[in-house]
């Protein structure tokens, strides 16, 4: 997909809002609150040099995590504790890079400090193998959005190991039912980058929705 299709799926997924209004149907809404933590592989970044001023925006092959274990937390309904619940298994691809005309950009030493985007599946399965959920989740790495002039800010634009994204997927429910499951996600990353290679450790979090029609039960 080049990128002139990525920004014509924004367009596409706009359309899609507008011209379904699904939010007008009666449905029902449980809370799901989920705490996780994961190891990635080891990454072989790949650097690739665009534009003309020696900007470079270093690419990686990606990677995979599995996380056993999506633990409730204090705002996890009865139905999501009983309904999502699995092993999420998930493979993401992130990219790093800024311009230099940032006020941070002069003390970033480190690529996997930049601000970066990411991408990827989630998945998660129950103990048979059969999933539960059939996603994927997107955002910004090294944002804190959570920031000034917000009424209680806790982050600044540049937040090193910081990564916020959303997460929306087909959940199945009982009796065959599917339902979406839609939310955001914080993640907390650090490297052990002490061979050639490095490897990513996610501590996370997800607050989100389980949105199903009304009348199953």
């Amino acid at each position: 997909m080049s990128l002139r299709d990525w920004a014509e799926l924004a367009v596409k997924l706009r359309e899609h809002y507008d011209n379904n209004r699904f939010w007008e149907a009666p449905t029902e809404c449980y809370t799901v609150s989920k705490t996780f933590k994961a190891e990635g592989e080891n990454l072989d970044p790949r650097s690739s040099v665009c534009g003309t001023n020696g900007e470079c925006i270093i690419r990686h092959t990606g990677s995979r995590f599995v996380a056993r274990e999506l633990e409730p937390h204090d705002c996890d309904s009865e139905f999501s504790q009983k309904h999502l619940q699995g092993t999420l298994n998930t493979g993401i691809q992130m990219a790093f890079g800024h311009v230099s005309d940032v006020p941070f950009a002069g003390g970033v030493n480190d690529f996997w400090e930049k601000r970066g985007v990411f991408y990827g599946g989630f998945d998660v399965f129950d103990r048979r193998g059969d999933p539960v959920v059939e996603g994927h989740m997107d955002g910004m790495i090294n944002v804190g959005p959570v920031r000034d002039p917000l009424r209680n800010p806790s982050e600044k634009c540049h937040m090193p190991g910081r990564w916020h994204g959303r997460v929306n997927g087909r959940i199945a429910l009982p009796d065959k039912e599917f339902g979406i499951l839609t939310g955001v996600i914080a993640m907390d990353v650090t490297y052990d980058n002490k061979g050639s290679a490095f490897k990513p450790n996610f501590v996370c979090t997800l607050e989100g929705m389980i949105v199903r029609e009304c009348g199953f039960r």
